[in-house]
């Protein structure tokens, strides 16, 4: 019914302001009414759970110095473990300013302990079963690595399809009013190119010579957007507009990634976990440009 997915668009906080915006039931739509519905319910289950005092321990996932984007990722980590094997979620809230956590996820200012999980090459094997009630881990690892486990990763397909990612994330990061409008691209505007720029790697190739390769891929510079943390006077020149990311600010980081996700589509430096989120949370078909390779 279509209350039922009204309903579930907005407990989700799917970004309908987004240019690039898929109504479910659109021939261009990711995902269908359905998926929408049921992973709205299951996040409702495990919510009402966590506020009914209904869980088994928690997870809680330890926050430092790590890059914000990283930080967006390990908590995805934390919510997939919660609610897969019925946890509670905790962190340090203030960790992810300015975003809004929904109400589910439980502040903690100190060490809550647990059995430490690895997040290195074992993190997609690790013991998540109710012999340690209680499990935390810290730093960052890929995004979608818990695909991989064979706990977890049923339970992902079974409720959020391949799309845990939008699902969860949207829950976790999204908002339901259009951004303010330095984190929205203009109409005129088809598509955002991101160029990010990794510090020390000088294998990559630059985000000012990106646009000598983007035509192979349908995509004009002209009426394009380049959104970089490494903005050089040369490419106003060349693209529609050039917009700065301030990789220390969060207020920059997350305004950057709604602006991302504002556009019609989003073509994302492979690797980045800034341009991965911007995408994942837009949920419609987008492309990647592989600094290394120049493909």
């Amino acid at each position: 019914p279509s209350d039922d997915v009204d309903w579930a668009v907005k407990y989700l906080r799917l970004p309908t302001w987004s240019n690039g915006y898929k109504k479910c039931d659109s021939e261009g739509s990711e995902v269908s009414c359905y998926e929408i519905v049921r992973a709205a319910k299951e996040i409702e289950r495990w919510s009402k759970k966590v506020k009914n005092q209904n869980t088994l321990g928690q997870v809680y996932v330890q926050i430092s110095d790590e890059p914000f984007p990283d930080r967006l990722s390990m908590l995805y980590h934390g919510i997939q473990i919660a609610i897969s094997t019925n946890r509670n979620l905790v962190t340090d809230i203030s960790k992810f300013s300015p975003l809004s956590l929904p109400d589910s996820v439980q502040n903690t200012k100190k060490d809550e302990g647990g059995s430490t999980l690895p997040t290195n090459y074992l993190f997609g094997c690790s013991d998540v079963s109710e012999r340690n009630l209680n499990i935390k881990f810290y730093n960052a690892s890929w995004p979608q690595v818990l695909y991989t486990h064979s706990v977890i990763a049923p339970y992902m397909r079974e409720n959020f399809g391949y799309h845990a990612a939008y699902f969860l994330g949207n829950y976790l990061f999204g908002q339901l009013d259009q951004p303010e409008s330095k984190c929205f691209i203009p109409d005129e505007i088809d598509d955002i190119v991101e160029g990010w720029r990794f510090p020390n790697d000088n294998d990559m190739l630059q985000p000012r010579y990106y646009s000598g390769y983007l035509s192979r891929c349908g995509v004009q510079p002209s009426t394009s957007e380049l959104i970089t943390n490494e903005p050089d006077e040369g490419q106003k020149s060349v693209y529609k507009s050039v917009s700065e990311i301030l990789t220390n600010d969060q207020n920059s980081l997350v305004c950057s990634m709604r602006r991302m996700t504002s556009s019609k589509r989003i073509i994302q430096t492979f690797g980045s976990r800034l341009g991965f989120w911007a995408t994942a949370l837009q949920g419609s078909k987008g492309g990647f440009f592989n600094s290394i390779d120049r493909i």
